[in-house]
């Protein structure tokens, strides 16, 4: 993403710091929780996120260091990300359900039990997830088989719709796979991931 004539946001942490001195105090974010709706506004989750920033660098993280994120589909884990992103950190998002497989997977590639975040990015970008390995994990028919490499985190980018039948105790798939529109969304990424490059000295390029 190139920088606006008008000097505009460029990245999403700054996108978050326009939309708090534009909409502070409207909602930005919502989940339900136990029934209840919870609601944060833009001002609040500014704040989640600078405190989650300042843990990340009291834990040691240093610009251009990659930071993997994993957790359930809820503001904070994309809180994390932002936090990472605004010290100038590289995130590396795991799929939840994935995250143990790329975690072994690191294990496997370097030999050790305990991994650091740069390891499971290479044990992420090694993964294959097979019809037959997701039968074993309990995931049969949750969604298509995958693979990801250095220059595609996505896969084949397809989903679909299911509901869960209680009384049965499974998903049940409401529409077959449906694939995104990368002619859209492709050079939207390639934008964005350029100017976070750019702007935090990083050479573009798979290790």
């Amino acid at each position: 993403m190139h920088a606006p004539a008008d000097g505009g946001p460029v990245t999403i942490p700054d996108l978050l710091a326009r939309n708090v001195a534009r909409h502070g105090a409207k909602p930005a974010y919502r989940e339900k929780e136990f029934g209840i709706w919870q609601s944060w506004t833009w001002a609040q989750a500014s704040e989640q996120i600078d405190a989650l920033a300042m843990g990340l660098l009291t834990l040691g993280a240093n610009v251009g260091d990659h930071v993997a994120v994993s957790g359930r589909n809820r503001p904070a884990l994309y809180w994390a990300m932002v936090a990472a992103q605004r010290i100038g950190c590289i995130t590396v998002p795991l799929y939840a359900e994935a995250a143990a497989e790329a975690i072994a997977k690191a294990q496997d590639i370097h030999g050790v039990a305990d991994v650091t975040p740069a390891m499971v990015r290479d044990g992420m970008e090694a993964l294959e997830i097979t019809e037959a390995r997701m039968a074993e994990l309990g995931m049969e028919g949750i969604g298509p088989e995958f693979a990801v490499t250095c220059q595609n985190h996505g896969g084949a980018g397809q989903g679909l719709v299911q509901q869960w039948n209680a009384s049965a105790g499974v998903w049940e798939p409401l529409t077959g796979f449906i694939s995104s529109d990368t002619s859209v969304i492709a050079p939207l990424v390639a934008e964005d991931s350029a100017a976070f490059a750019a702007e935090s000295g990083i050479t573009p390029g798979c290790l």
